[in-house]
């Protein structure tokens, strides 16, 4: 008699998230349930989806970066905001030279 075995790996594994248990009052019920409807979404997906956008608008989300930020033609990375590049910035310059600091 042959015993069969199976090999199981961690692709094979369930994906384990923790539950959460919540008290809505009828207001937030019914808002659930007609959200689940309209989109053919699982309630846990509202609610998981609602946390997503609630941290999106509410959340920091670390450091700030400013767009358009890196080497343009004058190869000068922190050209828009180093101060010593800065300090002429919009002064009048008469025959093409800068003012000297």
């Amino acid at each position: 008699m042959t015993k069969l075995t199976k090999r199981h790996s961690l692709r094979d594994a369930p994906i384990v998230t923790p539950t959460l248990q919540i008290r809505l009052d009828q207001k937030s019920q019914r808002t659930l349930e007609r959200l689940a409807k309209q989109l053919g979404w699982s309630r846990s997906r509202v609610v998981q989806e609602s946390v997503r956008l609630l941290a999106a608008c509410r959340l920091p989300r670390g450091r700030q970066r400013v767009i358009g930020m890196g080497e343009f033609e004058s190869g000068i990375g922190d050209l828009g905001t180093n101060k010593a590049h800065l300090q002429h910035f919009g002064q009048e310059v008469r025959s093409g030279a800068v003012p000297e600091a």
